[in-house]
């Protein structure tokens, strides 16, 4: 894994990912595949899912994302996204290529 991460985890069932870095940047991946029917996935969040009661074929498996990029306000969590001079809150993404398109003056480095 690039970055040199102080710690990994990925449990054996493959449903979970967590890289943590020195540095304070956080990355969390959650596959989650017990969503059986609409009352489930309206009982696990807290945003109205009515609008897309007919768009949703269950069961569903839905991927969580955490990041946190430290030092840079950069914060992804499944209830809201955090970036410089932007928020947003309660955000589904459904069969999307992109929710959300952002650009920033912050130069990255490839390690």
């Amino acid at each position: 894994m690039k970055g040199d991460p102080v710690d990994l985890r990925s449990p054996s069932q493959g449903k979970e990912l967590e890289v943590t870095y020195r540095n304070g940047d956080r990355f969390y991946l959650k596959f989650i595949s017990d969503i059986q029917d609409f009352e489930c996935l309206q009982g696990r969040y807290s945003v109205n899912l009515c609008a897309l009661r007919e768009h949703l074929s269950f069961p569903l498996t839905i991927l969580e994302i955490n990041l946190e990029i430290a030092g840079a306000g950069i914060t992804i969590s499944p209830s809201s996204i955090s970036l410089p001079g932007f928020y947003a809150c309660n955000i589904i993404s459904i069969r999307s290529g992109v929710a959300i398109e952002y650009s920033s003056n912050l130069k990255w480095r490839n390690l």
